[in-house]
């Protein structure tokens, strides 16, 4: 038996007015709609540029149809390796790091498991996600992610009551009593196409009243999620695998792409999601917050290129350098055209036509016997009857355009704030320094982009740190995040109630940029050894000390937990210190050095009295 995040909250609240409620939304969905249709009649084109999409007979007329330098796809490929090249590394830390909080630190570190396992298994449902998005951010200029709770249940027959008095198990009278047990839970990520996405038109993310999606659903998952009752009045159409919708009247019953377009919108306003089809007249579902996520909405502020604070409609990169693009793609044309006609052609004397024709065709190192010699010597021989259409200017030309064609490039690169460094492009007779220079201007250049897909990031696993919070059981925290099996294991169910609790209002997620470039291991490394180094120079300092009093020692490991906790990697070996801290505190304590040198001034005395007998 399964469940989604529409059949979390209440039961279907009924509202005094559907009808006009009805009318209000689809009012409001249309208004968005025709907000964006500017947009998406763009970013149509500007898709279609991408991927090269021209009719057969353009392709074949070749230069007629005008030649193509996707440059544009290439500048997104290197774009896409820049800003996400694998999944990004949670890093769940406390906002003061408390070195003593230790309840707080292992609900960090078990939120912090909960989250990376995730995000590392093998086709993870994030990491697909935010691929996707990240293209249609760097295409068109949007990309979005949605968030859903999916629990799956199954009925089990029900504990029997106990006595107050006793605590002894009460006999079962009549059929026993069945209850839903939690099989098996799971918050999961959905890549949101461009079209399907609308929210209430506004100038920033926080004016934003309600955020929508289109969800594309069959007759089964209708049943499934609505009820039959209710799934029998959805209209279904025929939608082709470019998504556009057919009339309703050719969606027949064996039509394997028959499906409803059912609109999922939440409203801030009063914490409440609807459910609903266009054409009808009532709402398949509504549910008050459903998530019970900090802000409420189940999607972070989407990738948002080129924006501005008087409107959310993004702006696609490729708008902002079109001229660029469409000046290279011109002297790519006039390029193919020169060098078609950059051909050997001639004109010869008809009546020297045979003699000719065994010339030009003869091989290397052969003569070629010649009739009546006397009268081709008087035309000049060769050069008499064979004259050669001059290619010198063709051939000067197509060099001015190969040099304007890597010019207009260099412009397009400025536009863009790609350096050529990051393209490969360099000279023999650079130093490491002039190149190092280029690659910190280029990566500047960047960092906003880089930055603006960390925030999203950010803003996409805290939303699911919330649904774990709120809706995980327990022992599905326990068993997921492995902190029975650690040093933390007698904090593990102060920290996860503390999570069921505060949530993770105390705490920070921190997703860096660079931990979604590609993984350098020298500096892992690097890291690595400076933290050891760090420790063992500690270690050294304080050893003497230790040796002379070792009742400092307990003192010493927690200055050392204190300076752990500035590492990011120190979280783990903290536990390990409590417990070595724990175990020093209940040791008896050996004698202080000025009672050691009482009692061994005790026992000369006691030794020379006995000589003295």
């Amino acid at each position: 038996m399964s469940n989604t995040a529409g059949k979390l909250g209440s039961e279907r609240e009924e509202t005094k007015d559907p009808v006009s409620n009805f009318a209000v939304w689809t009012r409001e969905l249309d208004a968005a709609t025709k907000h964006r249709r500017t947009f998406n009649e763009i970013s149509e084109k500007i898709q279609k540029r991408y991927r090269d999409e021209r009719k057969d007979e353009d392709q074949q007329q070749g230069a007629l149809a005008g030649q193509r330098i996707n440059v544009f796809w290439s500048n997104t490929q290197v774009l896409k390796s820049t800003l996400y090249t694998k999944p990004p590394k949670v890093d769940v830390t406390r906002i003061f790091r408390d070195y003593g909080d230790d309840v707080a630190r292992v609900a960090g570190v078990i939120m912090e498991r909960l989250l990376n396992h995730d995000l590392e298994k093998d086709s993870a449902d994030f990491d697909v996600a935010a691929r996707q998005s990240i293209d249609d951010w760097l295409i068109v200029g949007e990309g979005q992610v949605w968030y859903r709770y999916e629990v799956e249940t199954e009925e089990v027959e029900a504990p029997p009551a106990l006595d107050p008095l006793t605590g002894q198990p009460l006999p079962v009278v009549g059929e026993p009593q069945m209850t839903e047990r939690i099989v098996d839970e799971n918050a999961l990520s959905d890549y949101v196409y461009w079209r399907d996405f609308l929210c209430s038109p506004a100038r920033t993310w926080a004016e934003v009243r309600w955020v929508a999606r289109r969800v594309y659903m069959s007759a089964d998952a209708l049943e499934d999620r609505f009820g039959e009752e209710i799934a029998e009045d959805v209209p279904l159409y025929s939608r082709s695998m470019s998504g556009d919708k057919t009339s309703q009247e050719e969606a027949t019953d064996d039509d394997p792409w028959a499906t409803a377009e059912v609109w999922e919108i939440w409203c801030k306003t009063n914490k409440t999601v609807y459910w609903m089809v266009k054409g009808m007249d009532k709402f398949l579902d509504q549910r008050p917050d459903p998530l019970k996520i900090e802000g409420f909405f189940p999607c972070p502020e989407p990738l948002l290129a080129n924006k501005t604070n008087n409107t959310l409609i993004p702006r696609a990169d490729f708008s902002m350098a079109r001229d660029q693009y469409r000046q290279i793609d011109i002297v790519a044309t006039r390029l193919r055209l020169l060098v078609d006609a950059c051909k050997v052609r001639g004109a010869y004397d008809k009546e020297a036509a045979p003699e000719l024709a065994n010339i030009l065709s003869g091989n290397e190192n052969k003569m070629i016997p010649v009739d009546n010699w006397a009268m081709f010597g008087e035309k000049g021989g060769l050069k008499g009857v064979l004259d050669w259409v001059p290619i010198e200017q063709v051939v000067a030309v197509i060099s001015a355009l190969r040099v304007e064609m890597a010019a207009q490039k260099q412009e397009l690169y400025e536009v863009l704030g790609i350096a050529d460094i990051m393209r490969g492009a360099s000279r023999a007779t650079e130093t490491a320094t002039a190149q190092q220079i280029k690659a910190q201007f280029g990566s500047t250049r960047l960092q906003f982009k880089q930055f603006e897909v960390g925030r999203f990031v950010r803003d996409a696993q805290r939303i699911k740190a919330c649904i774990i919070s709120a809706h995980y059981q327990p022992e599905t925290i326990k068993e997921r995040s492995n902190i029975m099996n650690t040093p933390d294991a007698q904090y593990a169910d102060q920290a996860i109630a503390l999570l069921k609790d505060k949530g993770v209002m105390q705490y920070r997620l921190v997703i860096q940029p660079d931990s979604m470039a590609a993984l350098d291991w020298a500096q892992e490394r690097q890291a690595r050894t400076e933290f050891l180094q760090a420790i063992g120079g500690y270690v050294t300092a304080m050893m003497p000390l230790a040796q002379a009093k070792p009742e400092t020692i307990p003192m010493i490991l927690q200055l050392m937990q204190w300076g752990l906790a500035g590492f990011k990697m120190g979280k783990d070996i903290e536990g390990v210190l409590d417990q070595a801290i724990q175990q020093m505190s209940s040791q008896p304590q050996g004698p202080s050095p000025e009672q050691q040198a009482t009692q061994k001034a005790e026992l000369d005395k006691t030794q020379s009295e006995t000589m003295k007998n």
